[in-house]
């Protein structure tokens, strides 16, 4: 499968990241504090690691239901 172009992957504005099960902590709070607007963009914040965009990636897929 090929990886998705993780700046064309546009997140919700309205997620309470605190509420997606899997995510540290630590993430979903610096998520909820910048609110970024793209993949990438919560990529490349510092306490954001793989897993987490990965279950990022998977919350935008609509693998995982939680409340967004």
């Amino acid at each position: 499968e090929k990886s998705m172009d993780l700046e064309k992957v546009v997140l919700p504005q309205n997620v309470n990241y605190l509420e997606i099960s899997g995510l540290r902590k630590e993430c979903a709070l610096k998520l909820n504090e910048l609110k970024p607007t793209t993949l990438a963009q919560a990529a490349r914040i510092s306490g954001v690691n793989p897993t987490d965009v990965t279950l990022l990636m998977l919350m935008v897929r609509g693998k995982i239901m939680d409340k967004i």
